[in-house]
């Protein structure tokens, strides 16, 4: 009896051994497999930093495959370079994902990306379905703000007009006024409306000095003074952007129309390099910091605070070497910003100093900055994450 006993106690113990292997090896199985997704994320996040984008999508593929991510798939639609294929993904998102956080954000990028390929229809009507959902949050602005710009690119500048003053009149939409004022800037100079276009582009001048769209303005201000035969002015706002913006690339497209005055005409009609010029490959590339943008309630999150700006470059390792040498004069805290101007959207590189949450901090810096003879303006800056 006691034999038995014994027998069936042994059995039990080993019968909880095998249960206890059994789990450890699960465990570890199960640890082994979350350190190689996770090396498989790392790869792809450094081969995507680094502009090996066709590697970094294999990483994010085979990630995506053990783990249902919404910020990956995003990943991956930014970076599939075929633009059918693209479009597809994006319509794939919002059945696999309808109530995502990301809704908002991925219907602004699908927009954004028929824009880049001149599928302007296409554009619009997005733009009009993120408008109907988005009521509430930023993407709503974003959106009446694209259907503003396709219209003016469809030449249905009424409509265009329509959707300008409906955002001017928003007293809870500030971010996008400057971008508004200069699009209806552009559309009075396509109607040959000269004297208006003029007044709203040094409007914008002189009260959003802080905005990337004020060398835009300078640079259309310029082109209307010479194709009015106002020489004058167009030399004083050529020095004003030559000053201000050293190194964009309004201050050189404006430098190569008064470089050749016998071919202004031909000159004049130069326009910042077109979207699809600037992606040849159509990727949509720039960071997804998701976590960062969007709260529990589905509202994207703008943080404003202020900034010193000493120098706007569109080469990097110039930016590199003046903020060196701005460290040799006892500027430590300076820095490189990597923003997108809105005109042309071309890459280009700021120096700044900050962030300041009390404009009366940036101003006592800043004189601090004038006794060294040191040149800045201070900016009210917007990072939202896009």
């Amino acid at each position: 009896m006691e034999k038995k006993f014994k027998n069936k106690i042994r059995i039990i113990c080993n019968f909880k051994f095998y249960i206890f292997l059994f789990f450890y090896f699960l465990f570890f199985s199960f640890n082994i497999f979350s350190d190689q997704t996770d090396d498989l994320l790392k790869n792809a996040i450094i081969n995507e930093n680094n502009g090996n984008f066709d590697t970094a999508l294999k990483f994010y593929n085979k990630y995506l495959l053990a783990n249902n991510d919404e910020k990956v798939y995003l990943k991956i639609i930014r970076l599939t370079p075929d633009y059918d294929s693209a479009v597809q993904k994006y319509y794939d998102f919002f059945k696999k994902f309808p109530a995502s956080r990301f809704r908002f954000l991925a219907r602004y990028e699908l927009s954004k990306l028929h824009l880049i390929n001149n599928k302007y229809n296409e554009a619009l009507t997005e733009s009009i379905k993120l408008k109907e959902i988005s009521r509430g949050n930023e993407y709503y602005y974003r959106a009446s703000y694209n259907i503003a710009s396709v219209n003016y690119k469809l030449n249905k500048f009424d409509e265009a007009i329509k959707e300008i003053n409906y955002l001017l009149s928003d007293n809870e939409n500030s971010y996008y006024k400057p971008n508004c004022y200069y699009l209806k800037g552009l559309i009075n100079g396509k109607k040959e409306n000269f004297k208006e276009a003029e007044n709203i582009f040094l409007f914008c001048i002189n009260n959003y000095s802080g905005s990337d769209i004020i060398a835009s303005c300078m640079y259309e201000l310029i082109k209307l003074y010479i194709k009015t035969n106002d020489l004058k002015n167009a030399g004083n706002f050529a020095d004003k952007l030559n000053e201000s913006y050293p190194d964009s690339f309004e201050n050189y497209s404006v430098k190569n129309l008064l470089k050749n005055s016998n071919n202004i005409s031909r000159e004049n009609e130069l326009s910042y390099l077109d979207e699809e010029e600037v992606n040849k490959d159509n990727r949509i590339k720039s960071d997804l910091k998701l976590s960062l943008d969007i709260n529990n309630s589905n509202t994207v999150l703008i943080n404003k605070s202020y900034y010193i700006q000493l120098s706007y470059l569109s080469n990097y390792e110039n930016a590199k070497i003046l903020m060196d040498s701005y460290k040799l004069k006892g500027l430590n805290d300076i820095f490189i910003s990597r923003t997108r101007s809105t005109g042309s959207n071309n890459i280009f590189y700021r120096l700044l100093i900050g962030p300041y949450f009390d404009v009366n901090e940036a101003k006592m810096r800043q004189q601090n900055l004038n006794t060294k003879k040191i040149n800045s303006i201070i900016m009210e800056l917007v990072k939202s994450y896009e």
